[in-house]
Formats: C-alpha cells, sequence, structure tokens
C-alpha cells in the first residue's frame, strides 16, 4: 500500500506514465494501420480486431516499464542491500509486494485512458471473457514480478544490471506477444511462445481472452499451467535468493 501511494506522491511520475502509455499506443496503432492499408485479413485478424489487441497489449504492457530490476543492482552495489536482507520481512516477500503495489498504481493510471480509447475508437469486444481476463491478468503480473525477483539476484554476482534488464525487456515486450501476436510468426515458433513459454501468460493470453471467445475448459487449463509457472519462478527466486544472502555474508556486506 505504501508503494501504491507513493506513485502518486509525484506528479512526473504520473505524467510520464500516461505520456509513455499513449505514445506507444498512437505508434503501434498508425504503424499496424498503415500495414493493413491494403488488405482486409491478414493472419485471421481485421484491423478493428488488431486495434482491440493492440489497445489491451499495449494497456499490460505499461504495467511492467518500473526498472526494479535496475534498482536492485544499485542497492547491490552500493551496499544499502544488507539493510533489506537484515529487515525482520522476508526479501522476496518485500520485493514482490513492492512491485505489485508500483504496478498497482500504474493500473490505475492508464486502465481509465485504456476505456476512453476503446469508447473513442469503437474497439469494444463483445467475445471475450474479462472476469477470467482479469484472473489471467493478476496471473501476468504476478509471473512477470516473480520473474523481475529472479533476473535482479542474478545482479549480485554480473553486479551490473544493463544486460540482464535487457534480456527482461525482450522476454516482456516480445516473447509475451506485446509487440505482435503470435500468429503473425512462423508457425513452428508462433506454437512454442504462445503453448510452452512462461511469458505468453503476461500479455498475449490475458487479451486473448480479453477479445476473443474461448471455451472454460482451456481458459482453465491455461490458468493452472500459468499458476505452475508462478511457481516455479518464485522457488527459483526463493532458491537464488538463499545462495545470495550467503555470498553477501561471505564478502562482509
Amino acid at each position: 500500500m505504501v508503494n501504491f501511494r507513493s506513485q502518486f506522491a509525484y506528479r512526473g511520475i504520473i505524467l510520464e506514465n500516461i505520456f509513455n502509455f499513449i505514445m506507444r499506443l498512437v505508434l503501434m496503432l498508425l504503424l499496424w494501420k498503415s500495414i493493413y492499408n491494403h488488405t482486409e485479413i491478414i493472419h485471421g485478424r481485421s484491423y478493428e480486431q488488431m486495434a482491440q489487441y493492440i489497445l489491451a497489449s499495449s494497456t499490460i504492457s505499461s504495467f511492467f516499464i518500473y526498472p526494479s530490476i535496475h534498482f536492485l543492482s544499485m542497492d547491490i552495489r552500493n551496499g544499502e542491500i544488507a539493510y533489506s536482507l537484515l529487515k525482520p520481512i522476508d526479501f522476496q516477500t518485500l520485493f514482490i509486494v513492492k512491485d505489485l503495489g508500483r504496478t498497482a498504481a500504474v493500473a490505475v493510471t492508464v486502465i481509465p485512458i485504456y476505456t476512453l480509447m476503446v469508447l473513442f475508437l469503437g474497439a469494444a469486444s463483445d467475445q471475450g471473457n474479462i472476469l477470467f481476463a482479469f484472473v489471467f491478468t493478476l496471473l501476468g503480473i504476478l509471473t512477470c514480478v516473480s520473474f523481475d525477483f529472479v533476473m535482479g539476484l542474478i545482479c549480485f554476482w554480473t553486479e551490473n544490471s544493463w544486460g540482464i534488464t535487457f534480456v527482461r525487456q525482450i522476454a516482456i515486450q516480445y516473447l509475451s506477444g506485446g509487440f505482435i501476436p503470435f500468429e503473425f510468426l512462423p508457425d513452428t515458433i508462433s506454437k512454442l511462445l504462445r503453448d510452452w513459454s512462461p511469458f505468453s501468460g503476461i500479455i498475449y493470453f490475458p487479451v486473448q481472452i480479453l477479445t476473443q471467445n474461448y471455451p472454460d475448459s482451456y481458459i482453465l487449463f491455461r490458468i493452472v499451467i500459468q499458476i505452475f509457472w508462478c511457481i516455479i519462478f518464485l522457488v527459483i527466486g526463493r532458491l537464488l535468493h538463499n545462495l545470495a544472502s550467503t555470498k553477501t555474508v561471505v564478502n562482509g556486506g
């Protein structure tokens, strides 16, 4: 709750979130408008359906713009991480709760704009399942935050976050379907990213469930798969946390 409120303490943070979201949304819509300029259907999607996908994917993508890995790396380099590890609260839990608070603050900022854009463009979908899409979005957020914790802990060994942050951005923006739907990729790559990647549940499936019609049984199956990936990242994060704590003690701070 503290991190949620802190995001609204500075007007610049709110304006930056809004600006980044609107610019990404406008550029993506213009890009796909030009792609659909001489055709009506591409890979089974009309421009109206693509606009729905872009609106929803850009909104969810904006939830993950906070550079938590960078700040964790800074704490490791300057020694501030020692104070976090000494607190009477589990460090992994603290990191996840902080990130969830920041994500919630961004969501509160951009969702009203998303709603207005949907109404303005007439891009509302009557085929999706809002409840399941909401559940899947929450699981996607937890997956991303848990993944960020794993990547951030690697900075204990690399002591630099630039390369790790770059890898994270590729995973979240491109391997999750945030930039382009998987159907536009070659079949083998599309199937691999859609069915076997943990990142497809961060953006692609929440958007698809919101805008497309899927059987409830399939949605529940995908939810179970995403819960599995969340647990995997949490367990990996716990193991790395234990190793990192030992390394911190050995290094003397």
